[in-house]
């Protein structure tokens, strides 16, 4: 049995969460690191103590739900969220200048004029956008620290993450006392981490003495600033993953198989909700690799570990630009940091040593027998049986969905390119075989039965609204108008207990109503 504690796993997902907002892998730790030992230091309660490093480690799970929608707007939306860490959000003077230049840049084509044009027609909006935005957020990372085993106040804590002490904070404005103690502790330290990064400690210190009694808590802030030689070493760490995972509360948790399993869901989910149009694909691709592999005579335990990997394969896409459907996405697979995407996987993954196989594996996934793969250009006998499957699951769930701008496949066609790959020497032939044998040539859809009491219509359109359609084209999918797909939204919100669309779209993932269609 591998030994996996929980405050591993869940520490790679703070690291795929700080690429996905422009930081280093180690700076929400970082901030995890200073919000607990201030915590320490303040003498709060055990509770508040495993809450606030908790709190602290998935802060921002569900930071890059609905991605594509904003990017829309600002293009590259890493670059975004790395600038707006950095300053004081609440504060229009310092928030717009950011929104301009990367809206400016993302739609230069447009001209000055259509530019100014798209910012005149947006920035209005951009108030109610971001308050739905964060809120899908929220809803995500409450619903995915519940599957991790996490506790009630931390779950509470995950929907006032981008709440501040003046209420200028986001979705629903809470300020002063009534945020969570935790939350405002860890929005002080995770900004001190990555304004330190940026620009160094004394920066950090001068942003926490500006910012006090407008973003953070005055109390909070002068204990920060009068700690300051112990945060300054805290900043300073040289292993900030070994220090993190020393400075968990009470005894390390022990991960069992299924917990385990459990956590490894988590991940493909996280890295499939900014892929809207190829969601499922983690929990796809290691369905397809594990059943192929077991057809192909592998034992058990190299199935299992091909499996998690496979679930897990896709993490490093945390740390690439969404940048819209259609928009750039024809030149994805080509462009330098979309081929280094497997290198980040490996990289996250490989921080929990148990994880060392799966790491490598996923490192694996877009590599090719003739070598033409990427990010290492392996071939050969580098390849072991376990990576030729997962490439194959990979290129076949790829070519169904139609990701980076290429059409969807049915599924002849996918298996007929796959096929074209194995002949081309891309693909591995046993495993391509095996990996079509697994699919039966298609990919198969979950009957919609009866979940949580959704009618068929509903169903339907919840599967429609996960895949990223607008309410007006749900509507003219199912020939109903917007007014009554936004009734059936509202329907299915209530029934499956979620607020936003996002934690609706994770729903759907979670109970396999994400199915491509026959």
């Amino acid at each position: 049995m591998l030994r996996v504690r929980r405050a591993e796993i869940i520490g790679v997902l703070t690291a795929a969460s700080a690429l996905a907002l422009g930081q280093k892998p180690a700076t929400l730790l970082v901030g995890t690191l200073l919000s607990t030992a201030l915590a320490r230091r303040l003498g709060w309660s055990e509770r508040d103590l495993e809450t606030t490093y908790w709190y602290g480690l998935v802060r921002y799970a569900g930071c890059h739900a609905e991605n594509h929608m904003f990017s829309a707007l600002v293009g590259d939306e890493i670059a975004f969220n790395r600038e707006y860490g950095l300053i004081d959000n609440g504060d229009p003077a310092e928030l717009l200048p950011i929104v301009i230049a990367l809206v400016s840049k993302a739609h230069a084509g447009l001209g000055k004029a259509g530019v100014d044009a798209l910012l005149a027609s947006s920035l209005p909006e951009m108030q109610s956008n971001a308050e739905t935005v964060i809120a899908g957020h929220c809803d995500v990372a409450q619903r995915l620290g519940a599957r991790l085993g996490l506790d009630a106040a931390i779950v509470h804590a995950l929907g006032q993450f981008r709440e501040r002490w003046d209420g200028k904070g986001l979705p629903h404005h809470v300020a002063g006392e009534a945020l969570d103690r935790p939350v405002r502790l860890v929005f002080l330290c995770h900004d001190v981490a990555a304004i330190a990064a940026a620009f160094g400690r004394e920066a950090a210190f001068e942003a926490v003495h500006k910012r006090s009694g407008n973003a953070y808590e005055p109390a909070l802030a002068e204990a920060f600033l009068t700690a300051g030689d112990e945060m300054g070493a805290a900043l300073a760490s040289h292993d900030v993953w070994r220090d993190v995972l020393e400075a968990e509360p009470g005894e390390p948790k022990l991960l069992t198989e299924a917990e385990l399993e459990d956590a490894c869901l988590v991940m493909a989910d996280f890295c499939d909700l900014q892929l809207p149009h190829a969601i499922s694909h983690s929990r796809s691709v290691a369905a397809l690799a594990a059943t192929a592999a077991g057809s192909l005579g592998l034992a058990a335990d190299a199935v299992a570990t091909l499996r998690r990997a496979a679930l897990m394969h896709d993490l490093g896409y945390a740390a690439i630009p969404v940048r819209s459907r259609g928009g750039y996405a024809d030149a994805m697979h080509t462009s330098g940091d979309i081929r280094l995407h497997p290198y980040h996987s490996e990289d996250l993954i490989g921080r929990v040593p148990a994880l060392a196989a799966e790491a490598a594996l996923a490192g694996r996934h877009h590599e090719a027998c003739n070598g033409s793969g990427y990010f290492r250009g392996l071939s050969g006998a580098a390849l072991g049986r376990e990576a030729r499957v997962l490439a194959a699951a990979e290129a076949y769930q790829t070519a169904l969905e139609g990701r980076f701008g290429a059409p969807p496949l049915n599924p002849a066609e996918a298996a007929a390119k796959l096929n074209d790959q194995v002949k081309a020497g891309r693909i591995d032939g046993e495993a391509g075989r095996a990996v079509l044998a697994a699919a039966g040539h298609r990919v198969p859809v979950k009957k919609m039965g009866l979940v949580a009491g959704l009618t068929n219509r509903e169903l339907e359109t919840l599967r429609l609204a996960a895949s990223g359609l607008s309410m007006k084209e749900i509507g003219e999918r199912l020939g109903i108008s917007p007014k009554t797909v936004d009734n059936h939204l509202q329907s299915i919100y209530a029934k499956i207990e979620v607020k936003t669309r996002a934690g609706a779209t994770l729903f759907a993932i979670e109970h396999g109503l994400c199915s491509l269609p026959n």
